[in-house]
């Protein structure tokens, strides 16, 4: 009587389709009535249109199902009782997940066993296994293992997960019979930590990678570094470098979110603690000029200077370059400082045209993280030069030096003795020549003077020569 009573009712609420399909089954399987495997599903393809299934022949997708749902009164209340009440409808249409029912009792979804140990529920009681009984709506229905009913390796389902991504619910496709007893598997997924290494190429520069963990079933979407700064930047990859450059001094604190996609489409955020927090220490870049040292390229040249200027950087602040203001309208532009221990000195020389006292001024060019700056030098980063001209002759260290007979003053000049403008210096005006009177008188003295020497000389030269001849 209370099988015939189930008949009429199923009858009742069957569609115009499902009549002729249940007429067509109905033949096919009446030879095979008296042996009960028609309360068995033998194909997992095949609707099950048996006494036994929740919905006669099954339904098609998961739209179809809330179709026969709200059709049919009584089952809203079974799959309510199973994980799939009214508030779960829209979620399931648009997210449930195609997998199979296995004859072990394991549901599979994307290749991933998402539940173990299954039992499934029917309308047919039977004696050849295990059953629990329900009681919903004063119909009693019938729960036994996936291992004893299944005839076949296994059965189409449609999955639906709850929001932490473990399975909520599972009904067969070719009969609407859900699983009523599983053991779930959680999905699991950390963040595991969070490296900021320091980047030497750049100052205030780090490069930020991570580690994950996660497993059954969950995938990852991106990642998401958050630098405290208010700057973020995502990676596909925990692996994947993304480096960044703080540009202001402070205390900053680094995180990063893993957003993972777990079973069933969800997808979650991680809440960055522990391990996936960083804190970032960031002080100003410093720069200024030390002091700028002067001095003579050579003692030989009193012109010609060399400048040596000194720099003090760091925390990011290089020297770039200088440039000189030499005081006496010279200027030099773009000077280089030099390598390694160098880096903060910069050396040029400046020749002098003429003597004097001028005051050197450097211009020093930092390149900083936060940008180009400009220093101009004050105090001892100010230099004073006093060239001289080379010394001149007679000139204390001139050649000739003074004293010597080159620069001793000469008579009638400046310094010399006597002084210009004495009687000694005065020029002497020669008197004027006379001529000699040419007339007879004088001619015929001349003559008679000339002959009475030269007579007496004659006389003198004689007596010597008579004597010497005696004496022989």
């Amino acid at each position: 009587m209370n099988i015939f009573k189930k008949v009429l009712t199923r009858v009742r609420n069957m569609s115009a389709k499902q009549m002729v399909v249940a007429g067509v089954f109905a033949l096919a399987v009446v030879g095979a009535a008296g042996a009960g495997i028609a309360t068995k599903q033998t194909t997992a393809a095949a609707p099950d249109c048996t006494g036994n299934s929740i919905i006669y022949c099954g339904y098609s997708n998961p739209q179809d199902l809330i179709n026969h749902i709200n059709s049919q009164a009584d089952l809203r209340d079974i799959y309510a009782k199973f994980g799939l009440s009214p508030s779960d409808y829209s979620r399931f249409v648009s997210s449930a997940r195609p997998g199979v029912a296995m004859k072990d009792g394991t549901i599979v979804v994307d290749g991933r066993v998402v539940a173990t140990g299954a039992w499934s529920l029917g309308r047919d009681a039977n004696s050849h296994y295990t059953q629990h009984a329900f009681s919903i709506d004063g119909e009693t229905l019938y729960e036994s293992s996936d291992q004893t009913v299944f005839l076949s390796d296994s059965l189409p389902v449609y999955v639906l997960f709850n929001a932490q991504g473990v399975m909520q619910a599972a009904i067969m496709t070719p009969c609407g019979n859900p699983v009523t007893t599983f053991t779930p598997v959680t999905p699991n997924y950390d963040c595991n930590f969070l490296q900021m290494a320091k980047d030497d190429s750049k100052a205030n520069s780090y490069v930020a990678t991570s580690a994950i963990h996660m497993s059954d079933g969950v995938s990852l979407d991106h990642v998401t570094y958050n630098f405290g700064d208010g700057t973020t930047a995502d990676a596909a990859k925990p692996t994947d470098a993304v480096k960044h450059t703080y540009t202001k001094a402070g205390n900053w604190t680094a995180t990063v979110t893993d957003y993972f996609v777990l079973p069933g489409g969800t997808k979650v955020a991680t809440a960055p603690a522990g391990n996936c927090v960083a804190h970032i220490t960031v002080v100003n870049p410093f720069y200024t000029c030390s002091y700028l040292q002067t001095a003579l390229v050579d003692e030989s040249n009193k012109l010609a200077y060399k400048f040596t200027l000194k720099a003090t950087a760091g925390n990011g602040a290089s020297l770039v370059g200088a440039d000189f203001d030499f005081g006496d309208g010279n200027k030099q532009t773009g000077a280089k400082p030099g390598t390694g221990n160098d880096a903060l000195t910069i050396v040029t020389n400046h020749t002098y045209a003429k003597a004097g006292t001028y005051n050197v001024t450097p211009t020093l060019h930092f390149t900083t993280p936060t940008g180009d700056q400009t220093v101009v030098g004050t105090g001892a980063c100010v230099g004073k030069v006093s060239p001289t001209l080379p010394p001149q002759p007679c000139q204390p260290g001139g050649t000739p030096a003074p004293g010597s007979a080159e620069c001793s003053p000469k008579p009638c000049t400046p310094g010399g003795t006597p002084a210009p403008g004495s009687a000694q210096c005065t020029p002497v005006t020669p008197p004027a020549t006379t001529l000699p009177n040419t007339g007879a008188g004088n001619v015929i003295g001349l003559f008679a003077g000339t002959s009475i020497l030269g007579t007496a000389a004659h006389f003198v030269f004689q007596k010597r020569r008579l004597a010497r001849a005696v004496s022989l």
